[in-house]
């Protein structure tokens, strides 16, 4: 944010018209089964994430050999060979990342390549055996036994690698070379040649990783519509897609039973016979299961449900996730929750821990969740990107709701820098070629962007959506949306979000800036829910700035309703001022207690976010930074230690949940 404030008008002022120059898009299509879209990456259907299954799986967790490899050199030199003497490489943890605070690689960003040995079964169960990462930042590449078998760009969300033909019985060999760098058209993007991320750049295998077989006809996707109905009944719909590894068409047997209901569902409504081509998918459906009476699932009331399919042709195919009954709608005057109206008493949240980074173990995540009900916060944007999904099941116990987003993260505002290279009269080669000094607003225009953008958005969808949780989907923050190009980028993502996910309203959100916010927004009507990130009273501005700055934005979007998707201010922990200044404590509580009342005297306002739950870290920030490598806006500290604004966000919540 700091960054785009200073040339943000002239940035705008300078805008020149070009036609996009031709990119390779990401390796991925999306087929239709029956009116299901399925994503097919890596010659496999997306497998989502299942809470149970009974398929057999070896959980490739604990130390693995590591060594970065900053020359590049490491596939030249053989690492990946299954016999490569590794002996001299160092232990690191998975999950993890090489560079938590402490490390001795805190600031590496570059390849580095793991390598472990792993026993499989001495009799290979049947069937489709997959590599699966929950998530590899920023880029994976995997060989088995020696041999490549695919790989993936994206640093949060779950991936499979086809690794039938080269697992072996007993001893294996894994290694992956994984890169943290960022590209142009990689998302989060780079933005210009010695930009700096908003967040730290942890790379690594910072989440699951495991080998797991299924059937030769498995099930890959599950689509889940579960809603109270006002005389305390329920309504279920369930679909999906089955897949079959094998050579020939299958007849498959798909059921499904939900175990805690107190009025069985008709068996003769719970299974289905579908013929599923060789080496393809084929839906399945159970629309409209009326059901007498349901638990919702709610703020104060989390109650889920286990729902099992089985997919039996031969061998059967059991997998298991948890489901809670709740319907959320956006009104008129309001956004609703089960039928009541739902204001967002939210904040926003990092994945970063001081021991150890991306990484938290369940311990911290518990933690955290204790100070997030003490907040009395009942919505939570996980920033920027998709989060463990250890931590979407724990808000799903809870009762917090989400709003999910993936990392496209200021792109086009390479602009801001080559506007600053013209003012100040500096010599700049071609400011528009990809690849160049700055990478300006051809960005937004370019097909392998917007390709990589859409294959997380839905690798994001199709790994989270039966979260009873995530009420929301957000398909980007603070991109550049004061210039055209934005609008077409937004439509292809928001088009993409409701292929796959129709029920589910979707936002993203903007960049304000003084002087040109609304004036000059391109976007704001595409989402359904406007959300807005403001600092006004610590970037620019005095903190009252907000009430016009949002009542301009009621009067460009009158039938929009708005979000206050991040505000606030840097604070050290434990420095006071009388009066307040800035980075004091005082401050912070100072900037929360002005802001909020005027941002809730408008009654079009359905929800505030608070930056941020805790600092955390940001190569942003250098030495003349009170803590370098720190932002400092959290409501705590970087160990969880309470800040005096933590109270008093506290207080207004509570107020706010009275109502």
């Amino acid at each position: 944010m700091p960054r785009l404030m200073a040339g943000i008008c002239a940035a705008v002022a300078a805008i020149i018209i070009w036609s996009a120059a031709p990119a390779r898009a990401a390796a991925f299509e999306v087929r239709e089964y029956g009116g299901v879209p399925c994503l097919w990456q890596n010659g496999l259907p997306y497998f989502t994430r299942f809470a149970e299954s009974d398929r057999t799986a070896v959980d490739l967790a604990g130390e693995w050999s590591f060594i970065t490899d900053p020359e590049d050199q490491g596939e030249a030199g053989g690492y990946a060979g299954q016999n490569f003497d590794a002996s001299g490489w160092e232990k690191m943890p998975v999950p993890g990342v090489w560079n938590p605070k402490d490390s001795k690689y805190a600031d590496y960003i570059g390849a580095a390549w793991y390598r472990r040995e792993f026993n499989a079964p001495e009799k290979l169960p049947a069937g489709l055996c997959r590599l699966y990462f929950d998530g590899v930042a920023f880029h994976g590449k995997v060989w088995l036994n020696g041999t490549p078998i695919g790989e993936h760009s994206g640093g949060y969300t779950g991936w499979s690698l086809d690794a039938t033909r080269a697992i072996r019985p007993g001893a294996n060999v894994i290694v992956a070379r994984v890169d943290n760098r960022r590209g142009y058209t990689d998302v989060p993007p780079k933005l210009w040649e010695g930009e700096k991320l908003g967040w730290w750049p942890y790379g690594g295998i910072a989440r699951t990783a495991r080998v797991e077989w299924s059937p030769r006809v498995s099930v890959t996707k599950l689509v889940v519509q579960a809603y109270p109905l006002a005389n305390g009944g329920g309504m279920l719909s369930v679909s999906g897609l089955v897949f079959n590894y094998g050579a020939a068409p299958a007849e498959a047997m798909v059921s499904i039973a939900v175990p805690g209901l107190t009025d069985p569902i008709r068996q003769d409504l719970l299974a289905v016979k579908v013929t599923v081509p060789a080496r393809d998918c084929a839906s399945f459906n159970f629309p409209g299961l009326v059901l007498a009476s349901v638990k919702p699932w709610s703020n104060s009331s989390a109650n889920l449900y286990p729902l099992t399919i089985t997919a039996a042709a031969g061998a059967a195919d059991r997998v298991t996730d948890r489901i809670g009954f709740r319907k959320f709608e956006v009104g008129k005057d309001s956004l609703y929750l089960n039928g009541r109206p739902y204001f967002l008493r939210g904040i926003n949240r990092h994945e970063d821990d001081p021991a150890t980074g991306l990484y938290q173990s369940d311990e911290r995540m518990n933690q955290d969740m204790a100070l997030v009900r003490e907040l009395h916060v009942n919505h939570m944007r996980p920033a920027h990107y998709p989060n463990d999904p250890r931590w979407l099941d724990l808000c799903d116990r809870a009762g917090v709701t989400i709003t999910h987003e993936i990392p496209l993260y200021q792109a086009g505002s390479g602009i801001e820098k080559w506007a600053e290279s013209k003012i100040q009269k500096r010599r700049q080669d071609d400011p528009n070629r990809v690849g160049g000094d700055y990478h300006t607003l051809r960005q937004m225009e370019d097909p392998e962007l917007i390709a990589s953008a859409r294959l997380e958005l839905i690798e994001m969808i199709e790994r989270d959506r039966v979260h009873p949780s995530v009420i929301m989907w957000s398909v980007g923050n603070e991109n550049f949306t004061f210039i055209p190009s934005a609008r077409g980028m937004y439509e292809q993502l928001i088009a993409t979000a409701r292929r796959f996910d129709p029920d589910r309203p979707v936002t993203f959100a903007l960049l304000v800036g003084p002087g040109v916010s609304p004036l000059l927004e391109q976007t704001g009507d595409l989402a359904d829910v406007i959300s807005l990130n403001e600092y006004y009273g610590w970037y620019f501005g005095k903190a009252q700035g907000v009430a016009k700055m949002l009542d301009r934005f009621h009067q460009k979007y009158p039938d929009k309703l708005i979000i206050v998707s991040e505000f606030g201010a840097g604070t050290v922990a434990g420095r006071h001022a009388d009066p307040p200044e800035k980075f004091s404590e005082e401050y912070q509580k100072y900037f929360f207690e002005t802001q909020f009342p005027l941002i809730l005297q408008r009654p079009w306002v359905v929800g505030t976010m608070p930056w941020v739950f805790a600092d955390f870290r940001c190569p942003w920030f250098g030495p003349e930074h009170p803590v370098p490598g720190m932002n400092l806006k959290g409501l705590v500290d970087y160990n969880r230690n309470q800040k005096a604004a933590f109270n008093t966000v506290a207080g207004i919540y509570a107020e706010i949940e009275k109502r």
